[in-house]
């Protein structure tokens, strides 16, 4: 009888930016258009209903099939980018929009991301009044946005209008904590948190270090070994996996992939049981003394 893994389509959303033209992660992965398929038809059989994709990702006209909820984002609006009159802008977003849904080939987004927290007031004008316009048209049906940089995050958490807040959550990377503060949690209660940066883009699972980091490659080694074995679990990914699935605050999980054994293995992890909180005060213990600058994977290339 076929394995049946449980409400996948619930909580896993599957990134495609390695699934279409961009070359993402470290290693910039390419992937063939076959396995692509795969990866792709594997997922749909397996009830993942949630991609996450951008209309930068070239990834958007791959995701051609029905009842599926997918998670896409603006194009980049640089600083340097000038708007003279709030119509340029607002005809910048519907370009953006429109070229999605029509990759896409669907009518309505489930969720449309803004790329950048700076992004959400450009020249003056209130990104989020614009998109709440395309959604009344019913163009899109929730906004959210991707935070690299946590600096003004009142600016998300007293938005009522953002829904979905995609944001890095790894044993060594804690910064999501500040949404959950006594101050802040009353405003982040309706909202839904999509953990990405799971295995920090390869380090942690493929041991794979960018120039910026590797003076900490020995000690973080160090402490993965030690945890795998106090927690008795074989392989450092499942740690990576089965950490961020047993957060109560994390409703999604976003994973990439670049081989169809992988997504197979991370359906396994998603699996097993939850690390108990015991357990997850114990990683932390290990983990929480670790420098920023190890984890903050937007500076790795600065």
């Amino acid at each position: 009888m076929k394995k049946k893994y449980k409400t996948l389509s619930k909580r896993l959303v599957l990134g495609t930016a390695n699934l279409g033209t961009c070359k993402y992660g470290i290693n910039k992965y390419k992937i063939s258009n076959n396995n692509k398929k795969k990866i792709l038809k594997y997922a749909i059989k397996n009830e993942i209903t949630y991609f996450d994709t951008a209309n930068t990702y070239g990834s958007e006209k791959n995701l051609d099939f029905q009842n599926i909820k997918v998670f896409t984002k603006i194009k980049p609006i640089k600083k340097n980018l000038k708007f003279k009159k709030k119509k340029e802008l607002v005809s910048f977003i519907e370009d953006s929009i429109k070229s999605s849904l029509k990759k896409l080939k669907i009518n309505s987004i489930y969720c449309l991301l803004i790329h950048k927290v700076e992004d959400l007031k450009i020249n003056n004008y209130d990104i989020i009044k614009i998109l709440n316009s395309f959604k009344k048209k019913g163009l899109i049906k929730n906004i959210g946005v991707s935070i690299d940089f946590y600096q003004n995050i009142e600016k998300i958490i007293r938005n009522k209008s953002i829904r979905f807040i995609q944001l890095p959550v790894n044993i060594y990377d804690k910064r999501w904590k500040i949404f959950f503060t006594k101050e802040n949690k009353k405003y982040t209660k309706n909202k839904k948190f999509i953990a990405r940066s799971i295995f920090m883009q390869g380090v942690l699972n493929k041991n794979i270090w960018p120039n910026k980091i590797k003076d900490q490659k020995k000690i973080i080694n160090k402490l993965n070994n030690i945890l795998i074995k106090k927690l008795s679990i074989k392989k450092i990914d499942e740690l990576m996996f089965r950490y961020v699935n047993s957060l109560k605050e994390i409703d999604y999980i976003l994973f990439g992939v670049t081989k169809l054994s992988t997504i197979k293995k991370n359906l396994k992890y998603f699996d097993k049981k939850k690390i108990i909180q015991k357990k997850i005060n114990l990683i932390d213990s290990f983990t929480n003394k670790i420098e920023n600058k190890f984890y903050d994977i937007i500076n790795w290339s600065s």
